[in-house]
């Protein structure tokens, strides 16, 4: 409950979008135990692309492409639910996320409120992952974690919404209709 009010603390304080997203994970990571997270957005085509990386105790990771699963973000997006796999090797087709040593996945979909916003579907997803069996699953953690990740997919949203009519009136404003 600490971590649900830490982030919506956060998403209310009106900060800027990395920051939020930042911010976001680094809770998922605290109240989770996972070892690195990730922040996924479907882009324009509906492609997930990478837009904040980070390592619990470490901080941001550098870069655009990381060794983790891209199979499960794709199914957690196009389906809505969350998947959480205790042990890949359980699970087949993770053989290339294997090799860098990951062994647990908890992925959940940032989706504003179910038929509001994007029309119900997922934005993007919160991934997280690690190498060993410390991430914590317990029913309570994951109803936490959706929680987190449907106020951060409504943060989201608004700063996208802010930012096209920012730029409506800036273009607006350049034609000269506004003084």
């Amino acid at each position: 409950m600490a971590a649900i009010l830490d982030v919506l603390r956060v998403l209310g304080s009106g900060q800027i979008l990395d920051d939020v997203l930042t911010h976001v994970i680094d809770s998922a990571l605290k109240l989770t135990k996972a070892e690195r997270g990730f922040i996924m957005l479907a882009n324009p085509a509906g492609q997930l692309e990478f837009k904040t990386a980070r390592e619990r105790g470490v901080g941001l990771l550098p870069g655009t492409s990381f060794a983790t699963s891209l199979k499960i973000p794709r199914e957690v997006f196009e389906t809505g639910k969350r998947r959480v796999i205790s042990n890949l090797s359980d699970d087949p087709g993770h053989e290339a996320t294997m090799v860098a040593g990951i062994r647990q996945v908890i992925c959940t979909p940032l989706r504003a409120m179910p038929t509001q916003i994007a029309g119900g579907r997922p934005i993007g997803v919160l991934y997280l992952d690690g190498r060993f069996p410390s991430a914590k699953r317990s029913s309570a953690t994951l109803d936490s974690l959706d929680a987190i990740a449907t106020h951060a997919a409504i943060a989201i949203e608004s700063a996208r919404l802010y930012a096209e009519a920012e730029e409506r009136r800036a273009s607006i404003a350049t034609c000269g209709w506004l003084r």
